[in-house]
């Protein structure tokens, strides 16, 4: 009996062993991971935003960093730049959007204390955190009432994720989530959201903005103490202008002769032209460190068609702008670190002035900054009316004299639309200086090598006479012992001397400027 009990229970143990086993292996499916948990914030629409503010903490420079725009009307401006606009129109309308419907993929915690596991400790909280690596970039956006739709602090990204997933937190809130959310949309640095086109040039065939067909760089310096009376020293002055191949080429480059106002012209050699018509590649990309208003009068001054007191731009001589004036109907100034000229197809004249150091860039390397100012007029050269023909037929009804009024009429309508377009630049312009990088200043007016001049050949006056040969050999006219010839110097059209730069001549720089 006892035999028989012992028999059952292990068949009872035997049977629930492989009931075990059975469950343990059996293929159950496996339960489904919920995604959309919930919706991180209210939906809003994009118009209902007014306001955005970026913190971050730049570890590099050990300082916490902001950044807000600002809506007014239908243009974003940046209220610590003394509202100037915010232009990257694709990138704020990015910003704004990015935590509308936002989904929650997972929630890691509930627990403050992880937050710095998670790196979305609030960066304005830098002073008191353990470890800065754990500061997150904060996002707040507002509404026209400044009152917050949604803030957010986005930490460290989720590893091993193919997509682009990072811990978050809503701001003021314990939670931490994993969310999907890209932050390089979000920077706090200035040149980020505003416009690399500042001179609203084509960057490509067919779009709008201005065209390019030709390129002034005067490399220069002003020294001297008295703004009236500065000495110019012409590191080197080149004309850019289109060659018969379709590309561009310098056409003329000259520099100063030591001692002399005259300035002395060089043959350009093959990688001179490369340097300098290179520069067109840049003209639509000018990154902008910094901006600062200019004083009200100079501003007035600059939009001013007419002559104006001199005393109205004063202020502009501590940034290294001298002698400013307007010369026939354009404003002009002397600068300090010299200029570019463009000129468009169209007729409209753009000017960069490039003038004194303005500090260091904020990127800790210690580069200089220059102040840059952007001026416009119209060439007035290649905007003339046409003459009149010396025997036109007067009547009016003959068709020689129509024909010589159209022309008349199309050159004031072209002379019209860009002397509209050079006032609506200076517009545009007139209120700012442009603090841009030495870099920047380096692509736009690029440094070249430029050869010494020559030293004149001086002949002794106390030679032996020598009339005749020496050793049967012809005189050659050279100093005793030289056994050369003397180099003559290159004359050039203004009749000073110039030495030859011993390279190529080819003027073709296979590089082409922006084009309308």
């Amino acid at each position: 009996m006892r035999s028989a009990t012992i028999s059952t229970l292990m068949l009872a143990v035997l049977a629930l062993l492989a009931m075990a086993a059975a469950t343990y292996y059996y293929p159950w499916p496996e339960p489904q991971v919920e995604t959309t948990v919930e919706q991180l914030f209210e939906s809003y629409q994009g118009s209902q935003v007014r306001g955005m503010e970026i913190v971050q903490f730049n570890r590099d420079r050990g300082s916490l960093e902001k950044i807000k725009l600002v809506r007014r009307g239908d243009r974003w401006v940046i209220p610590s730049k003394q509202n100037y606009t915010a232009s990257q129109g694709a990138r704020i309308a990015l910003a704004i959007s990015s935590l509308s419907d936002l989904k929650v993929f997972e929630i890691m915690s509930d627990n403050q204390k992880d937050h710095l596991d998670f790196g979305v400790v609030d960066p304005e909280d830098y002073d008191n955190a353990a470890n800065r690596g754990s500061l997150g970039t904060k996002l707040t956006l507002t509404d026209r009432n400044q009152k917050e739709i949604a803030s957010l602090i986005i930490g460290l990204p989720v590893k091993d994720e193919a997509n682009i997933k990072h811990f978050a937190r809503i701001t003021n809130q314990p939670n931490v989530y994993v969310i999907d959310y890209d932050p390089r949309v979000l920077s706090t640095d200035f040149a980020s959201w505003v416009s690399t086109n500042p001179l609203q040039l084509a960057q490509r065939q067919g779009d709008s903005g201005q065209g390019v067909n030709a390129v002034d760089i005067d490399f220069n310096r002003l020294q001297g103490d008295d703004p009236l009376k500065m000495t110019k020293d012409t590191i080197y002055r080149a004309e850019i202008r289109p060659t018969q191949e379709g590309t561009m080429g310098v056409a003329l480059l000259e520099t100063s002769i030591p001692d002399s106002k005259e300035l002395r012209q060089l043959t350009p050699t093959a990688q001179q032209i490369a340097k300098l018509t290179g520069m067109g590649q840049f003209l639509s990309t000018i990154v902008l460190n910094d901006v600062t208003r200019k004083d009200p009068n100079a501003s007035k001054a600059i939009k001013s068609l007419q002559p104006f007191d001199p005393k109205l731009t004063e202020s502009m001589q501590a940034l290294g702008f001298l002698n400013c004036r307007n010369e026939n109907g354009n404003f002009e100034c002397d600068p300090v670190s010299g200029d570019v000229r463009i000129y468009t197809p169209t007729g409209v004249v753009m000017t960069m002035s490039f003038g004194a150091i303005a500090g260091t860039t904020q990127d800790g390397t210690g580069k200089l900054n220059y102040a840059m100012i952007i001026t416009a007029g119209i060439n007035k050269e290649a905007l003339k009316l046409p003459k009149k023909p010396a025997d036109l037929n007067e009547d009016p009804n003959s068709d020689e004299n129509k024909a010589f009024q159209r022309s008349v009429q199309d050159a004031q309508g072209r002379i019209e639309v860009a002397q509209n377009t050079a006032n609506e630049l200076n517009k545009l312009h007139s209120d700012w200086y442009y603090i841009i990088g030495d870099d920047v200043i380096k692509r736009l007016r690029p440094e070249i090598s430029i050869p010494p001049m020559a030293k004149p050949l001086i002949v002794p006056t106390d030679l032996p006479n020598q009339s005749e040969p020496e050793s049967g050999k012809p005189n050659e006219g050279a100093p005793s012992g030289s056994g050369q010839s003397p180099t003559p110097a290159l004359r050039l059209s203004n009749g000073t001397e110039a030495d030859e730069q011993s390279s190529e001549s080819n003027q073709n720089g296979g590089v082409k400027l922006p084009q309308s």
